[in-house]
């Protein structure tokens, strides 16, 4: 079908570059990319090609994997409603690299990318809005990394008494952490 037919177009144009996968129960065709340079490229390709026709970017997100040498992996959902497939692409980039932005290509990426940015902190470059999102202008760090510490430093609140904001050093109490793991469903002997 459609699957079969794309998996063979993909493995003529770039057979080096990326790696290939496909889904037998779902419409999904999986491109695992190496290279970040070309991708705007690719999208391009993909979104105006009467071949593909993918012209709607689902989704744009990023996985952490503080382990590996290429930490990131970019993950791009792109849809045909003419053709009724979807398109997985994975990219792999490090801490340093510069993303470039899709913005170009499919409008809706910049917001994406804004949440990205806040979230990871992937700098995308030649996007025309980097703008925080999701957090505050002076906070420091980047929430969904994973050697993000989850406790924090300082703890922010409002103070109604002085009517301002007060930014303190969190103190953990330890009095409510003892859990018990018996389940109130099971009948007690």
């Amino acid at each position: 079908m459609l699957n079969t037919y794309l998996l063979k177009v993909f493995q003529k144009i770039l057979p080096k570059t990326v790696s290939l996968t496909s889904l037998e129960y779902y419409p999904l065709l999986v491109l695992r990319s190496w290279s970040i340079s070309f991708i705007p490229v690719l999208l391009g390709l993909l979104k105006y090609s009467s071949a593909f026709r993918l012209n709607t970017l689902v989704e744009l997100t990023t996985t952490d994997f503080p382990s590996r040498r290429l930490r990131f992996t970019g993950n791009l959902f792109l849809l045909s409603i003419e053709y009724n497939y979807r398109l997985a692409i994975n990219i792999n980039f490090s801490q340093a690299d510069f993303v470039p932005s899709l913005s170009s290509v499919f409008v809706n990426s910049n917001w994406s990318e804004r949440e990205v940015r806040d979230m990871f902190g992937v700098y995308f470059s030649n996007n025309p809005d980097l703008r925080r999102l999701l957090t505050d202008y002076g906070f420091t760090g980047f929430p969904l990394r994973k050697d993000f510490p989850l406790t924090g430093f300082f703890e922010v609140r409002y103070e109604d008494e002085i009517q301002q904001i007060l930014y303190e050093p969190v103190q953990l109490s330890q009095e409510f952490r003892i859990f018990s793991l018996n389940s109130p469903w099971e009948k007690k002997l």
